[in-house]
């Protein structure tokens, strides 16, 4: 036998050995690749398994300004120091200050001129106040998850309760519970939005008093009849004005509201959040189910329970975690087991 013809042999006889060797570095490389791969573009919420979203909105700020004319830039916070420069003709120095009248007579400033840092100081009565709106896009995560929607907006969902009395004994003939959202309008007005049912009897006659209440806050905000509103069109919403609020409700209104920018479609999950008058603890809310089931002109119908004392409070949908509008109660045999909310746009436009 010739040394090929051996070689062969010896080939033939460790096959077996040779395939579980190839079969090893194969799988070792296999599990390597694996390893490195990067993750699924999917991003998961480690602690509750809800699938994070991104919600882009825009944030607007003032920003105030304060134009620079002829001045001269002195060593010391006086008129009889020595003048070390001018600082730069109708340039719009930031300060950081919300008004001109915040601020100290003198102001320390310092620019670069030709290279070298100056030091200095100028008079407010120099300065003029500009202001200009500065608008950016935010970019935030939020959980979507029915449990992650509802600590969300728990906070914001406030109990009611109104009271009517005859103007010439004052006796209470009428007492009246519901539920509201905190919210701040445009002006700067904090509020409860609600139904108008919940703020108005049989007849059409505001309460004479309402108290409105937060789910983690033991402040109780009283509202006299002059602070209480609702529209003058055939719209069911409200509001009690918050004449004093006090720093929880400013610190909660203050958070971005997500309001739902496009129509809800047939068959999408939303959820009620509210103090439904059955039972006795107010204390929190409580949370219904649903679909939309439908539209009905400014409303849309929705399958999700909604009690006497639920209605007025925070209808959510559920796959963009938006407000949706005001989830209102009907009336027995109107639309038998549905409810219906009221679309935002018709609250805000």
């Amino acid at each position: 036998m010739n040394n090929d013809s051996k070689n062969q042999d010896d080939i033939l006889k460790n096959q077996p050995a040779l395939i579980v060797l190839v079969v090893l570095i194969v799988g070792v490389g296999i599990g390597y690749l694996l390893q490195k791969s990067p993750a699924p573009t999917e991003n998961l919420n480690q602690s509750t398994g809800v699938q994070d979203v991104q919600n882009v909105q825009q944030k607007s700020t003032d920003k105030v300004f304060y134009t620079i004319s002829d001045v001269n830039v002195r060593k010391c916070a006086s008129l009889s120091c020595d003048v070390v420069g001018q600082y730069p003709l109708n340039t719009d120095l930031s300060l950081p200050y919300n008004s001109l009248a915040e601020m100290p007579e003198w102001i320390q400033i310092s620019w670069i001129d030709a290279g070298n840092t100056i030091l200095g100081y100028i008079n407010k009565k120099v300065l003029s106040e500009s202001r200009t709106q500065i608008v950016e896009k935010v970019i935030e995560k939020q959980p979507v998850g029915l449990s992650s929607i509802i600590k969300y907006w728990r906070p914001r969902v406030a109990y009611i309760e109104c009271i009517w009395q005859y103007s010439d004994t004052k006796q209470v003939y009428q007492q009246a519970s519901g539920s509201g959202l905190a919210m701040k309008y445009s002006d700067g007005t904090i509020a409860i939005v609600t139904n108008k049912h919940v703020l108005s009897d049989d007849n059409g006659y505001g309460p004479n008093k309402c108290v409105a209440k937060l789910p983690d806050s033991n402040s109780i905000y009283e509202v006299s009849t002059n602070d209480i509103k609702w529209n003058s069109g055939s719209a069911d919403w409200g509001y009690l004005a918050i004449t004093a609020p006090d720093s929880y409700i400013r610190n909660i209104v203050n958070q971005d509201l997500n309001y739902c920018q496009k129509k809800a479609s047939i068959g999408d999950s939303v959820v009620v959040l509210g103090y439904p008058s059955y039972g006795t603890d107010y204390l929190d809310i409580t949370a219904t189910e649903g679909i939309i089931s439908g539209y009905d002109r400014d409303y849309y119908t929705t399958s999700a329970k909604i009690e006497h004392g639920n209605s007025g409070g925070v209808s959510v949908l559920e796959k963009d975690n938006c407000y949706l509008g005001i989830p209102t109660g009907v009336r027995l045999g109107e639309f038998e087991s549905l409810g219906r909310i009221l679309d935002v746009k018709n609250i805000f436009q």
